[in-house]
């Protein structure tokens, strides 16, 4: 049993080719309607999570491997426990930035990165398993939001390809052990600083100096 629980198609369609998804786990907002699309499509099972429902009650006995991209809920530990692997990608560098909005907080920290890191969960501590697997671009502070995450959307399929196609092979990963500072770890923004970032007319207009 793969189980597949976020929002981002380009993951699903790699994960669903090279390995198989079981089942499609999304919460029920507007950035899930393509991972929707996808499992009505190629009628794979598929579980809306209403706000304030247990994940825990839609979430398989035994999973051999769960794929997470875009989903806002900590997984559990008695949930982690029922999967043999958990593979998470955290759109942000991790080693700088972990937490919910990893583009988001780095255009506002001034940081010259952005990235994706593909990383094991292995306990409730947020992003801060070992790294399978990680992609960086600068990002371009003269556009805005939009167009850089676009940028970085480009390359999650080959990510996921490289990360899940080993996967297949030898039914494991490659993954590095790495001790997270306190610091990398960023609370979610407010409504108030997303706004900010997301109406800004280039990402230059936000950041910090």
């Amino acid at each position: 049993m793969n189980v597949f629980l976020g929002a981002y198609r380009e993951v699903l369609e790699v994960a669903a080719a090279t390995v198989g998804v079981d089942l499609v786990i999304v919460e029920d907002k507007e950035t899930s309607a393509d991972c929707v699309q996808f499992s009505e499509e190629r009628g794979v099972r598929l579980k809306k999570l209403r706000r304030g429902e247990d994940l825990a009650e839609s979430f398989p006995e035994k999973v051999d491997l769960a794929v997470i991209m875009g989903f806002t809920r900590l997984l559990k530990e008695p949930l982690i426990r029922r999967c043999g692997t958990v593979v998470n990608f955290h759109p942000g560098i991790v080693e700088v930035n972990r937490g919910r909005h990893g583009l988001l907080t780095a255009a506002l920290k001034g940081h010259g990165m952005m990235g994706v890191t593909c990383h094991l969960i292995d306990s409730e501590e947020i992003d801060a398993g070992p790294i399978i697997a990680q992609v960086r671009l600068p990002i371009d502070y003269g556009r805005d939001f939009d167009a850089n995450h676009a940028r970085l959307r480009k390359t999650l399929k080959p990510l996921a390809r490289l990360v899940l196609e080993e996967y297949r092979e030898r039914g494991t990963v490659t993954a590095l052990l790495w001790t997270p500072d306190a610091d990398s770890y960023h609370p979610p923004l407010s409504p108030d600083e997303l706004r900010r970032v997301l109406e800004a007319p280039s990402l230059g207009a936000v950041r910090e100096r």
